[in-house]
């Protein structure tokens, strides 16, 4: 009875490691099944994952390693792959400069000063109020012209 056990027990531990190792690769962050990574063992087995992110190993290694595009590269250990799932960090991508331009939106700088003069000067005379004074004064200066214009006649004459 013993040895039919141990013969059992031998039979199901080199049977599973014959089996196929399934193995998902997923996102660090969002925890979503990657498409298209590639784990390559140390046997020389080189699979890529489908679009649930299976990778299926066909014979038993001792280290593998993971990669897939935009995200870091991962060697991994009989240990984590053990656990069926392997993770990757995705990698960041720096820009060096950035320029930003916006289409000329026909903005005249001078034009904007003019109109802003205008509307402080109409801002200082509604400050100033009505003016009764002067608008007799406007009445009154043509004769005061016609004045100044007669006496420059007569002494260019003179």
């Amino acid at each position: 009875m013993k040895r039919l056990f141990l013969a059992l027990a031998l039979y199901i531990c080199t049977e599973s490691a014959h089996a196929q190792h399934h193995i998902v690769i997923a996102d660090m962050d969002t925890r979503l099944p990657l498409t298209g990574a590639i784990v390559s063992t140390d046997v020389g087995e080189r699979v890529v994952s489908n679009h649930m992110g299976c990778v299926s190993l066909e014979r038993a290694c001792r280290s593998a390693t993971v990669s897939a595009k935009n995200y870091m590269q991962r060697r991994v250990g009989v240990a984590d792959m053990a656990r069926d799932t392997i993770l990757l960090i995705p990698q960041e991508v720096v820009l060096d400069n950035v320029d930003v331009t916006a289409p000329k939106l026909g903005f005249d700088m001078q034009k904007a000063l003019r109109s802003v003069k205008e509307n402080a000067k109409l801002n200082e005379q509604a400050q100033k109020g009505f003016d009764m004074l002067g608008v007799f004064s406007l009445m009154f200066s043509s004769k005061k012209k016609s004045r100044a214009d007669k006496i420059k006649k007569i002494l260019e004459r003179y």
